[in-house]
């Protein structure tokens, strides 16, 4: 894409650099990527220096209609791909900065314990008790459903005679969203029915090292959406859900 003599950008990314960010990332930051090289290719632009990225990116946001999100990934896969564009790209940064001005943000809709449990009492109509179960404790808990899929039965740590408060590792041995381990609490005297049902689990259907809740993201958000059709609802139930009705 860039000329050779733009010696200031790496022909190939560093093998400790791809650590930097996570698989499905930079699948994400290799497909927006390849989008802006189709469209210089195609338009026979060519870039001689850094300067002449920024202009092309907005040029390619116009003719594309690049969506919010669609520029993000644009300027991260740039700068992720060549880090001598960090800094360098203001036109486009003041164009990103508009759009996220402009942008109106849909938030997720609160499940909250009511809805919740209906919600989970369907579950188990489908033969998902399990995942009834974890819809429970998402919401009592606010968990991100991420944390909720990769909880373990060893990250439970139970306190004495199963009375008092559950503590959830959360990110263990991977790290959360904010790149360390944390923890969620269950209190049994508030929520003893979730807590009684986290206690079944934990000693007749899970080995040590298994997942609590073995299931897909998206597995786990088409029942949600089965469910709530079945409920003849119309409200954008998502796996956020349970967690925005925590914080509600």
């Amino acid at each position: 894409m860039f000329r050779s003599s733009c010696c200031c950008l790496p022909r190939r990314l560093d093998p400790d650099h791809k650590l930097k960010v996570k698989e499905v990332t930079l699948l994400r930051y290799t497909a927006a990527f390849k989008s802006f090289v189709d469209y210089l290719v195609k338009h026979n632009h060519n870039i001689w220096d850094i300067a002449q990225v920024d202009g092309f990116a907005v040029d390619f946001k116009n003719h594309n209609n690049l969506s919010k999100s669609q520029l993000d990934y644009l300027l991260a896969a740039l700068e992720y791909f060549y880090p001598a564009l960090k800094g360098q790209l203001p036109w486009t940064k003041a164009v990103a900065a508009g759009k996220a001005a402009a942008h109106q943000t849909k938030h997720t809709v609160p499940l909250t314990s009511a809805p919740a449990k209906l919600f989970a009492a369907n579950m188990s109509r489908l033969f998902l008790p399990r995942m009834g179960i974890g819809l429970t404790l998402q919401q009592a808990t606010g968990l991100r459903p991420s944390e909720l899929l990769h909880l373990k039965k060893c990250h439970v740590l139970r306190p004495p005679q199963d009375m008092g408060r559950f503590v959830l590792r959360l990110g263990a041995n991977v790290g959360t969203k904010v790149k360390r381990e944390q923890v969620a609490f269950l209190d049994s005297f508030k929520h003893t029915d979730i807590a009684f049902l986290l206690c079944m689990l934990l000693d007749a259907c899970t080995h040590d090292d298994e997942f609590l809740f073995p299931y897909s993201y998206n597995k786990y958000n088409r029942t949600i959406a089965t469910i709530e059709a079945d409920l003849g609802l119309d409200l954008g139930v998502t796996p956020h859900s349970p967690r925005a009705g925590f914080a509600s």
